[in-house]
């Protein structure tokens, strides 16, 4: 119950009532020992952190999360590959180059369970971390696929991309 309500306070920019709800859920998990649940708390959590700005809180936790649902018993590539794009985001907006790294290998791990939205996502993170890093002609190849990615799954994301990649310029001066 916590964790849609979590859910639903999160949609809404309650912040503060999403990170009570999913600390409460991850305490309960970690009571009763159950690790996947544990995982996808600590991603929740990680979420809220990323969405607040608090992004040096953010990697730990999703580093943690990350590690629990890579290593589950029973795989779960899904929900890895989308705590790796918020670790991704968290590394590069605190300016750790690993983002990279992670986000090229959530792409990877989205397209192998057949998940555009997913693709798009981990497209968008790593198109903003390409424009902090002034690389533009890289910012707009990863926005412009993550948009038509993002329409094709119609996504309200496409015309936040779309903005960012309105941004960018064509050529860096």
């Amino acid at each position: 119950m916590n964790e849609g309500l979590g859910v639903i306070a999160l949609t809404h920019d309650r912040l503060e009532e999403a990170a009570a709800r999913f600390a409460s859920q991850l305490r309960l998990h970690q009571q009763l020992g159950e690790v996947r649940r544990t995982g996808l708390a600590m991603l929740n959590l990680g979420i809220v952190d990323n969405e607040a700005g608090r992004f040096e809180r953010a990697a730990p936790v999703l580093h943690g999360a990350l590690g629990i649902l890579a290593g589950l018993d029973r795989s779960d590539p899904y929900n890895e590959a989308r705590a790796r794009i918020e670790f991704g985001r968290a590394l590069g907006e605190i300016g750790n180059n690993d983002a990279v790294t992670q986000l090229a290998l959530a792409v990877e791990q989205m397209r192998e369970v057949g998940s555009d939205r997913g693709v798009a996502q981990a497209l968008h993170r790593l198109g903003e971390h390409a424009w902090r890093m002034r690389c533009t002609d890289e910012a707009r190849r990863h926005l412009t696929e993550s948009v038509r990615l993002y329409r094709l799954t119609a996504e309200t994301e496409a015309g936040q991309v779309q903005q960012l990649l309105d941004s960018v310029p064509a050529d860096l001066v």
